[in-house]
């Protein structure tokens, strides 16, 4: 499950990033809007990817107390 959803999560990040380059490109906003828009993007997927690992680990954690409950 975690594999899976990291890599996911990575390729939509990727699509996330490219889309935003396009995007800033067309509508020709200065390197300094880009930068910030990058820099944005990149402070959500720090945050996107640090719920993703703490919502697998407590899961991984319920499955194993109640495998060991058993």
């Amino acid at each position: 499950m975690q594999k899976t959803g990291s890599f996911l999560m990575g390729l939509t990040i990727l699509v996330v990033f490219l889309i935003w380059g396009n995007v800033s490109s067309k509508m020709g906003l200065s390197t300094l809007l880009t930068m910030t828009g990058y820099f944005i993007l990149l402070i959500i997927t720090t945050l996107s990817m640090t719920a993703l690992t703490v919502y697998t680990q407590k899961n991984k954690n319920n499955e194993d107390k109640h495998r060991d409950s058993k």
